[in-house]
């Protein structure tokens, strides 16, 4: 049986890597010397030796395997007849070169051509390169034509920054006739020195090309010692080359879960194939079966396209989890916990396809999902930290999008199967075109159209408490903002919006963009108030200029930078609109999120087609006066900038999200001269009359001094806001190198009001060649509650997690 090309490689690089091309001694086939045989002449007689007669011997000589070519270049051969061997010697300075018909290509000083059991016996130091993979032995080996098996001794592998070492290595195919590769007594590492310190032991090492392999047990070991990993490194088993194929287990404990052990199994399947050295397939399908001895046993599965999260990595797929809780009233924060059902799940889609018909060639047509549905409001938080973290109310949509290089057209809808959060239920058509122009006339023209059916949804709770405060109250303000606030009936609306603009140069240094544009936003069968028709009418211009000084004999040496450029840009923003009127008990759905919200970076855009907030649109005249200044510099060639610093301020004319005549002071500064630093600010400052009158502040920096250390520290605080509370949360995170074999980390929240640390995180890591073996302690004060935890971590430096456990 031909071994194939794919199966003959040495995929021991499939937990390792592909391997350094070597060139083989030799050139093509020499012939054999021409009195050695008696016959016709051939340039390859060992392929052919059929009727030829040794010299001397006056005898036909055996048949050797066509599977067996050999270049012996200045070297001997002869023949044992009465053992029935070949034996060669390589000459002085080269070394015999045996080509298989498997694909292996072995060179070794001798070799003995067993032809009566097919053995193929190699002597001394033996180097065996097989397509992009070569391997070193110390002790010989062996190749058996007959059995397609081949085995060289005391070998040393190097593989992409990986070693191997161990007492054989074999080729071999196993009574199911699938081919394999052994590694006895096999030891990994990373260390790419003469003399590893650091070698992870697997105890005999069995892999199936493209498919699994097998160790014997785990170890781990250092110098003269070595130490076994529990339960791992106590019997044998197998898994996938693929990391995220076959069990993977995690344990560890933490306060509200108790002790804890999860474990996946990961299933590949749909067209299984070979990529590079790895299994994979279009789909992986993964199974949870995870005990915590104070919440009971939970089971999960995940269903994923490869392909797509490769491309997307956002779209995961599919996901399942569902637990039986022990204790659904364990709360690990001080906030009152509502009462919830044992039956805790959690299921999300995240996909996107492609599904651009084949006939529309100018655009690109996509289908995508986000749905995430929780049975409670503590399920994400109680079972899936990670996911809550990011995102504890997830949004639940499904869209259809076709893109051109202009314009962009959608269907969507979003919908609200968790009652804990508000949010709004729609079905939506929309259709946008960028800003482009219109022929060759100066001017360019942007539009947004959209029409929907669409609802507020308030949880059950919420609802409840916010009909309580509207009984109590009898007429003004807040008693129309409750009532819009509870009409959760659905009604229909749609919006028109249209913007010209053109650019112009006037005194050669002030560009002039001057904008025209003009809405329509209709609202029908509202509940409480039929219908509403708004028309709205804009204009708006920017101004801006720019200035620049060059300092061509500026340097800093241990920044790498060469000469400076300072660019100062003073730009004014004008924007008025005028609505025709409006009726307030419409719900407001899509609105602006006004300063008040806390937001910084977000002012309030002042162009007609950027403005999102529809529902929320009013009169309004705005000036915006700002100042940009950028300084750049060069480095080994290239322009970097080293500073932007814009500040701006809004004069509010008239405002409907503010009823303040100046807004904050906004400075958004981001300095970075090195990647070795980096400084970013963003502060909100009150200005004439106090402007907005709050205080908040953004500040964080990323510093590495030295090699041993790297600190990321920041500092959020927000004071005398209307709505929000004080506040001030510092955050440091820090790596400490301490000698060539520890390194210690820290991360740290602290709230400085509360006087509180919500998160403390203490970490060491032992660097054991190329493995950090890590312990970590964390602590957490969800105000007022505490909660601990404990782990173990195994890390390989270069590429992350290379054992198929977590104790984390």
């Amino acid at each position: 049986m031909k071994r194939s090309k794919r199966h003959a490689k040495l995929t021991l690089a499939l937990v390792l890597g592909g391997l350094t091309q070597v060139s083989a001694h030799g050139a093509d086939l020499v012939p054999l010397p021409e009195d050695l045989f008696n016959g016709k002449d051939d340039v390859n007689p060992i392929m052919d030796i059929t009727n030829r007669t040794v010299s001397g011997l006056g005898k036909q000589a055996p048949e050797v395997p066509d599977t067996l070519q050999v270049t012996n270049e200045g070297g001997t051969i002869s023949y044992d007849q009465d053992k029935n061997i070949f034996r060669y010697e390589a000459g002085e300075g080269t070394a015999l070169r045996l080509r298989t018909d498997e694909g292996s290509d072995i060179h070794t000083p001798a070799l003995e051509a067993r032809l009566d059991s097919g053995d193929a016996i190699l002597s001394g130091p033996v180097t065996l390169y097989q397509d992009d993979v070569l391997v070193r032995g110390e002790d010989g080996g062996f190749y058996n034509w007959k059995e397609k098996k081949t085995a060289v001794n005391k070998v040393r592998i190097k593989v992409n920054g990986l070693m191997v070492r161990g007492s054989r290595i074999e080729y071999a195919t196993d009574s199911e006739g699938k081919e394999y590769i052994k590694v006895s007594d096999a030891y990994v590492t990373t260390e790419d020195v003469q003399k590893p310190t650091t070698w992870i032991g697997t105890g005999n090492l069995t892999i199936y090309p493209g498919d699994y392999g097998e160790v014997s047990r785990l170890s781990i070991a250092t110098g003269d010692h070595e130490m076994t990993i529990p339960i791992l490194g106590w019997f044998t088993f197998s898994h996938s080359l693929n990391p995220r194929e076959g069990y993977l287990p995690g344990a560890g404990t933490r306060s509200h879960w108790g002790a804890y052990l999860e474990n996946s199994y990961g299933i590949l399947f749909g067209n299984r194939r070979v990529d590079g050295i790895m299994p994979t397939a279009d789909y992986l399908a993964t199974l949870h079966l995870d005990v915590r001895t104070r919440r009971g046993v939970a089971t999960g599965l995940d269903l994923e396209d490869i392909g797509m999260t490769k491309k997307h990595k956002d779209m995961t797929g599919f996901a399942s989890y569902f637990a039986k809780d022990r204790n659904s009233t364990i709360n690990p924060v001080e906030k009152e916990r509502l009462p919830v059902n044992d039956n805790r799940y959690y299921y999300s889609l995240k996909a996107l396809w492609d599904i651009t018909p084949s006939a529309d060639v100018h655009a690109d047509w996509q289908l995508s999902s986000n749905i995430n549905v929780a049975s409670d409001r503590y399920m994400l938080r109680d079972f899936l930290p990670d996911i809550s973290r990011t995102n504890d109310k997830p949004d639940n949509t499904v869209r259809i999008v076709r893109r051109t290089d202009s314009t962009q057209s959608m269907v969507y809808t979003r919908f609200a199967p968790n009652d804990y959060y508000m949010t709004d239920e729609r079905i939506e058509a929309s259709f946008y075109r960028v800003r482009t122009a219109i022929g060759n006339t100066g001017i360019n023209y942007e539009t947004n159209n959209s029409a929907c059916i669409m609802q507020q949804y308030l949880p059950h709770d919420v609802k409840a408490q916010y009909k309580a405060r509207l009984d109590r109250l009898k007429d003004g303000a807040m008693k129309e903002y409750y009532t819009r606030l509870l009409n959760t009936d659905s009604f229909f609306r749609v919006n028109s919006t249209h913007e010209f603009t053109t650019n112009l140069t006037a005194c050669k240094f002030l560009n002039i963009a001057p904008k025209v544009g003009g809405a329509y936003t209709g609202y029908y069968d509202v509940g409480g108030v039929g219908s509403d028709n708004r028309f709205l009418g804009y204009f708006g211009c920017d101004f801006n200029m720019k200035f620049h000084s060059t300092y061509p004999n500026f340097k800093y040496k241990n920044f790498g930078l060469q000469g400076l450029t300072h660019i100062i840009q003073p730009y004014a923003n004008y924007s008025r609109g005028s609505i025709s009127s409006s009726n307030d008990l419409v719900p407001q759905i899509d609105v602006w999120s006004s300063t008040k919200s806390g937001s910084t970076t977000s002012p309030i855009p002042l162009d007609l087609c950027g403005f999102a907030g529809l529902d929320g649109w009013g009169n309004w005249n705005i000036w915006r006066l700002g100042m940009k200044n950028t300084l750049t510099s060069r480095v080994d060639g290239e322009t970097i900038k080293l500073l932007t610093w814009d500040t701006f301020c809004d004069y509010n004319a008239d405002n409907p999200n503010s009823e303040y005549d100046f807004s904050s002071l906004y400075n958004i500064v981001r300095f970075q001269p090195s990647k070795r630093f980096e400084f970013n600010v963003t502060t909100q400052t009150p200005t004439v009359n106090n402007g907005e009158g709050f205080w908040q502040y953004s500040i964080g920096a990323r510093v590495i001094p030295a090699d041993w250390l790297e600190t990321y520290i920041s500092y959020r605080a927000i004071s005398d806001h209307p709505i929000q509370e004080d506040s001030g949360q510092f955050h440091l995170r820090t790596n400490v190198r301490l000698n060539e074999k520890y390194t210690f980390s820290v991360q740290l929240y602290y709230e400085e009001d509360e006087g509180r640390f919500p998160i403390q995180q203490y970490s060491i890591f032992r660097h054991a060649g190329a493995w950090y073996i890590g312990a970590t302690v964390f602590l957490r004060d969800n105000g007022g509650k505490k909660e601990q935890g404990f782990g173990i971590s195994f890390t390989l430096g270069e590429t992350g997690t290379a054992l198929p456990i977590n104790l984390m």
